[in-house]
């Protein structure tokens, strides 16, 4: 095989709970390299609907505490312990990037749908960047994405979404592999 497709079937997510704590996490070099691969991805009418937003290590904390004002926002009657949960959510991994989507719904030629496979794709781009450098990653999305708390700290216009937030680091054991389909059985031949 080639080193793509070496690439392509090693990749694996890997939950931000199941990252190592306390791990310094990829340079500000590679995460420039990180986003650079990302704005490569497949763009139909150069819209380029994604943007990111770097999550400073410092400010992690403070991420956290958002997570938990979006749980409780959408949640009202959320326990301690389900807030302390949200505010662990937002600190976990060694890096964090927001993955915000700008679509243009009324574009006459490319419809929403196009527009958000280039930011899936733009996703994927990002894994593949991560783990180049030897880390790995997933991205954190959910219900509370289209919180108020979280579309207000991260500045969104009304047409954007927060998509979710794309968090590296290490593994701290082994990682699942995870059965995934072959073209055996994906793979149909179209009779006209």
């Amino acid at each position: 095989m080639s080193a793509i497709l070496d690439a392509i079937h090693a990749r694996r997510s890997v939950s931000p709970r199941r990252m190592r704590e306390g791990v310094s996490g990829p340079s500000p070099e590679q995460i420039r390299a990180i986003v650079d691969a990302a704005a490569a991805a497949p763009d139909h009418g150069l819209l380029r609907p994604w943007r990111f937003v770097y999550v400073p290590t410092d400010l992690r904390e403070e991420l956290g505490g958002l997570f938990a004002a979006s749980e409780l926002e959408l949640a009202p009657d959320s326990t301690p312990e389900q807030l302390a949960e949200a505010r662990r959510k937002g600190t976990r991994g060694s890096e964090s990037l927001a993955l915000i989507a700008r679509l243009d719904p009324d574009h006459g030629k490319i419809p929403p749908h196009e527009q958000w496979i280039s930011v899936g794709a733009a996703l994927e781009n990002m894994h593949l960047a991560a783990e180049s450098f030897g880390w790995r990653a997933m991205l954190i999305s959910g219900p509370r994405m289209e919180s108020k708390t979280l579309r207000e700290a991260f500045h969104l216009a009304p047409e954007e979404r927060l998509v979710g937030f794309f968090v590296m680091g290490l593994p701290a054991g082994e990682i699942p592999q995870p059965p995934r389909p072959t073209s055996a059985e994906k793979l149909t031949l179209w009779e006209g």
